[in-house]
């Protein structure tokens, strides 16, 4: 079977989680789905992704960069709280930690 939401808190607090490939069949990452994954670097949403919920990747401390692809057309408030030394591309622009709202604006509209 195939997965398509990563459902809430499905990885929160997995500390040893260093590196995640999203599966193309995925279309929803859930509440807080990786909350406080704090070995996590590097994440690449992929095409099939349409909603990341809120608090997704909150907490992740050594997140420093995140590709999300045109496809996702709503992201939940806090997605990347506590990122701060994160930087988000979308659309081919990069968004640092001090504009995630502007992220946030030009994905939710």
């Amino acid at each position: 079977e195939s997965v398509e939401t990563i459902e809430l808190y499905a990885f929160r607090n997995c500390s040893s989680l260093a590196e995640l490939v999203i599966p193309e069949t995925v279309t929803s990452i859930g509440y807080a789905a990786f909350y406080g994954c704090t070995g996590l670097v590097n994440v690449t949403i992929p095409n099939s992704v349409k909603v990341i919920e809120k608090k997704a990747f909150q907490c992740c401390a050594s997140l420093t960069s995140v590709t999300i692809s045109d496809s996702v057309s709503k992201i939940g408030s806090f997605a990347f709280y506590g990122c701060k030394n994160i930087t988000v591309t979308y659309k081919g622009t990069a968004y640092t930690y001090e504009q995630i709202e502007n992220l946030y604006a030009a994905i939710n509209g």
